[in-house]
């Protein structure tokens, strides 16, 4: 077996330099980048291991590459990205036994990054709290399942996890199926950052919800209006599980708030509330914020509170915004309406180059008009964006994923990972686990498929989703002809 690469309570020091999402030069060593081990010892709370046995034609397998540059960032910072994106990517299964097989069959591409994570098709499938605990010495606090309209009449739809150990805490946002539904019709609407009065009612102002306030004014900061009540509705469980552990008096520990796409904007109205709530530069606790692919979901007005609030924290708090080469929803909603987003990307290029220079991709922040989203949602894919690999070499996966369009592509969470554990030089299947409780995958048989009617099979082969009108469309065309 070859040497480990730990990952594991190795945080860094609040005086110590370290990279961040925003700049692009390089730091002194961090108390991380010298403890990093080749085996790794117990109590750590997750390593990323290579293993000679690992068969790169598995499913959760990652491509075999060179190991790509990460021009800019310290190794701290990739770490620390790394560590949000597997957060991330966890919150798309819970302890649920039908929650990854309705994913599956709306969102393959989820399921595709849960097994990337865990390391098996087989692993994936676990309960989550199993996951957190053998995997990543986390122990679940609580799961959020939070659906429906406020009194207020706005729409939620948020689901994610809570998560902590002695040295770590966890708060994940989920995309889901409806959520993808959701961004075709992604409002315009900002909110005031009124978080006592809104805490106390459970959504924000009533006026906030008209069409016309896109953010514009200054009497207060305003936010995204549906990513602020997505937040709201998740605040009683953050200050019931979270608040407690960041007290003066705690052990130090490291507050990772992450999510992918939608995931990802309500994890941006949350980086605001515990870096506009919590004195960092006091407490012995650092936070870290990872998003992937997320929309833009701050007013300038919150922006520029943001800006000067990030000026004061030093390496007490990073952001880190992750946008993957043509990554179409990074770019809504559009800028003309005032909405911002807080820091500049870490961007990953076409050949999973990352770089901290915005600079090196044309339009990696431009505007994306919902309508424009909408058309590309039910337009297939050209013919120079499909794999080049002949039909007789795609797995099914690939056959299904080389006929989304490049924007949406681009936006999955697979296309994320693969580059962040490349630049870590894990080049196979990857696991994460701890080091006393290896995890031992044997092969198992599938379940029989059921047979169905075939007038049941041919409704039943409609998929849902956003991406599901590409080839509901399709199917409609061939069946006309």
């Amino acid at each position: 077996k070859e040497p480990t690469t730990t990952m594991a309570n190795t945080e860094t020091k609040k005086d110590t330099p370290s990279e961040t999402g925003t700049k692009g030069t390089e730091s002194s060593p961090t108390r991380e980048e010298e403890t990093m081990k080749t085996e790794a010892t117990p109590g750590e709370d997750a390593t990323i291991e290579k293993h000679e046995d690992d068969d790169s034609s598995s499913p959760a397998a990652a491509p075999e590459a060179d190991h790509k540059p990460a021009e800019g960032l310290t190794k701290n910072a990739i770490d620390e990205m790394t560590r949000g994106m597997v957060y991330a990517s966890l919150a798309i299964t819970d302890d649920k036994e039908d929650t990854l097989k309705k994913m599956g069959k709306a969102n393959p591409w989820q399921v595709e990054a849960l097994k990337i994570v865990a390391g098996s098709e087989k692993a994936a499938h676990k309960p989550l709290t199993q996951i957190l605990d053998q995997h990543m010495n986390l122990k679940a606090d609580k799961f959020i399942d939070i659906s429906g309209v406020t009194k207020g009449g706005h729409f939620l739809d948020t689901q994610g996890y809570i998560a902590h150990n002695d040295t770590t805490i966890v708060l994940s946002y989920r995309c889901t199926t409806s959520a993808f539904d959701w961004l075709t019709n992604l409002n315009t609407t900002s909110s005031a950052w009124e978080i006592e009065e809104d805490a106390e009612q459970g959504y924000s102002g009533f006026c906030s919800g008209f069409d016309d306030l896109c953010g514009t004014g200054d009497y207060k900061p305003r936010v995204h209006t549906g990513f602020y009540n997505n937040f709201l509705a998740t605040l009683p469980h953050i200050k019931e599980h979270i608040d407690p552990l960041l007290a003066a008096d705690q052990p130090p520990r490291t507050l990772y708030v992450v999510g992918h796409s939608l995931g990802g904007g309500v994890a941006t109205v949350a980086a605001c509330y515990f870096l506009l709530e919590f004195d960092w530069t006091n407490l012995p606790h650092r936070f870290v914020g990872v998003t992937a692919g997320a929309p833009r979901s701050c007013a300038t007005s919150m922006k520029s509170l943001m800006d000067e609030r990030l000026g004061t924290l030093g390496d007490s708090a990073k952001l880190y915004r992750l946008v993957k080469d043509r990554d179409v929803v990074a770019k809504v909603p559009p800028t003309f309406l005032a909405f911002q987003h807080l820091v500049p990307p870490v961007s990953i290029g076409e050949d999973g180059s990352i770089l901290a220079k915005e600079a090196a991709f044309v339009d990696v922040d431009g505007d994306t008009s919902i309508d424009e989203l909408r058309d590309l949602v039910i337009s297939p894919a050209s013919e120079d964006e499909e794999e080049k690999k002949s039909e007789s070499e795609k797995t099914r996966y690939e056959k299904w994923i080389g006929r989304v369009p490049r924007g949406l592509r681009d936006h999955m969470p697979e296309f994320y990972l693969k580059p962040l554990f490349l630049a870590r030089g894990i080049t196979k299947g990857i696991q994460i686990e701890k080091p006393e409780t290896p995890v031992i995958e044997e092969p198992t048989t599938p379940p029989p498929v059921e047979q169905k009617p075939k007038k049941v099979t041919k409704v039943s082969q409609r998929r849902k989703g956003l991406l599901g009108r590409v080839f509901n469309r399709k199917r409609s065309l061939r069946t006309k002809k």
